[in-house]
């Protein structure tokens, strides 16, 4: 006799054992006996599975072949339920990759090893939301900010001046404060006092992040007294803004706190002082970066490699005592006096000399004129010296001749021919004749004419 789930039946060639009298062949009851022993042998209830469906079973314990129902059921649709607890190192949750829950410690899950946050947890990190610190209960208006040294949100404590009344944040000044009446909108603004004791207000003058400091008008700087140090250094550009004229230059430094546009005509204007040993440039203006007149306690005054004052076009000014001006009246070239004019100021170039009435016998000292040296080979310089010569009456030009050259340290007079030379009305001249009779010769003018220096003969 074979069982299939379960249910014992008789082979097709034995009688139904209900029938009364009914002779069961002796190995077809042998097999039949064989299989309840088996079946009793495989499993044995040691209590009642219960009325509920689809409830779970289990093996109760005493040994491998006895077993007993459980609270768990497992319906038809594979929903399962009745579980206290579950004990597992992972659990799958519909997929074995992506979602996968484990433990990775005491009361902590993860879920594909990501931690699960919890209350009285570790503190959730800024990426996932939190403060990355655990903060409590600070009993008081607190404002949570960012603290970089400890890398977490933190509680930050309103200070002096500053109140917290629902959630507005209030600013209170104390004796000394300064306030803004107005939003300062521009870049870079010179703030200064409004004058009613702790307000300021913007300015009109602006400092860039280079330090360049722009204005629109004038700085007038005031003070009874020699200055200990330069209050005012202009470098490179002028400052802009505003016309310098005589009464309203664009800086202007008064004395004793003058009020008039005008410079003060007594005491010290501007005083510079350096200390004992300072060997700099005490005054250095500058164009472009570069010295255009400097004074300094070792040089005096010097001016620079690129200077160009100018009074008017191209003329290059520098005025001294009384009507002493040095002008540059066109390229390479240096005149005495102002431009040229009706009334022509006559000049003096002379070396130092000693003191009259002070200095007894003492020399003066020795001028030297000297041509540009130059090298090796090169053409020596010549040192010449010119004069005009008077033309016809009216506005033309007179033509600049030369007198005199000096050239290798040896001097040369004018060359003429006879009928070129020049008038011989002013005596004691010396000119070259090229063409004299007899040969080249030197002539002196006599007042009348000119004279051969060899035998006083008249040039002809």
């Amino acid at each position: 006799m074979s069982r299939s789930a379960g249910t014992y039946t008789l082979p097709s060639n034995s009688v139904s054992p209900a029938v009364a009298d009914t002779v069961i062949s002796p190995t077809d009851f042998n097999a039949v006996m064989d299989d309840i022993e088996t079946a009793v042998n495989e499993s044995t209830y040691t209590a009642g599975l219960g009325a509920t469906d689809n409830r779970l079973v289990r093996t109760d314990g005493t040994d491998t072949k006895k077993i007993q129902g459980a609270s768990v059921t497992l319906d038809d649709s594979a929903n399962m339920s009745g579980i206290a607890a579950l004990s597992a190192t992972t659990i799958e949750l519909g997929h074995a990759t992506d979602t996968t829950l484990a433990r990775s410690g005491a009361g902590d899950i993860t879920i594909e090893g990501n931690a699960v946050y919890r209350a009285g947890g570790v503190d959730v990190a800024l990426a996932d939301g939190g403060t990355g610190a655990s903060l409590t209960d600070p009993n008081a208006d607190r404002i949570m900010f960012w603290d970089d040294s400890a890398s977490a949100v933190t509680w930050l404590e309103v200070g002096s001046g500053l109140s917290i009344t629902g959630t507005t944040l209030s600013a209170s000044g104390a004796a000394g404060d300064v306030t803004a009446a107005s939003a300062f909108a521009t870049d870079n603004r010179l703030i200064r006092s409004d004058g009613t004791g702790k307000g300021v207000q913007a300015s009109g003058i602006d400092i860039d992040d280079s330090d360049v400091m722009t204005t629109p008008g004038r700085i007038i700087a005031t003070k009874n007294g020699a200055l200990d140090a330069p209050t005012i250094a202009v470098n490179g550009t002028p400052i802009s803004g505003g016309t310098a004229t005589t009464t309203k230059p664009l800086v202007l430094l008064e004395h004793g706190g003058a009020t008039s546009n005008a410079w003060s005509t007594s005491g010290t204007v501007l005083g510079i002082n350096f200390p004992t040993g300072f060997t700099g440039n005490a005054i250095d203006i500058q164009r472009n970066a570069v010295s255009v007149l400097s004074w300094s306690t070792s040089t005096g005054w010097r001016f620079g490699s690129n200077v160009n004052l100018t009074v008017s076009g191209a003329t290059l000014s520098w005025t001294g005592l009384g009507n002493t001006i040095l002008t540059s009246p066109a390229a390479a070239t240096l005149q005495f006096g102002a431009t040229d004019t009706a009334s022509p100021v006559a000049q003096t170039l002379r070396a130092q000399g000693s003191r009259s009435g002070t200095d007894t016998n003492v020399g003066g000292g020795n001028l030297t004129i000297q041509a540009g040296t130059g090298t090796g080979t090169g053409t020596a310089a010549s040192l010449i010296l010119r004069s005009p010569v008077t033309v016809a009456s009216g506005t033309g030009a007179q033509t600049q001749t030369t007198g005199l050259t000096i050239t290798s340290g040896v001097p040369y007079v004018p060359s003429y021919t006879v009928a070129g030379a020049p008038s011989a009305a002013t005596a004691a001249g010396i000119i070259y004749v090229s063409n004299e009779t007899g040969g080249a010769v030197l002539a002196f003018s006599d007042g009348t004419n000119w004279r051969r220096v060899t035998d006083r003969a008249i040039i002809a």
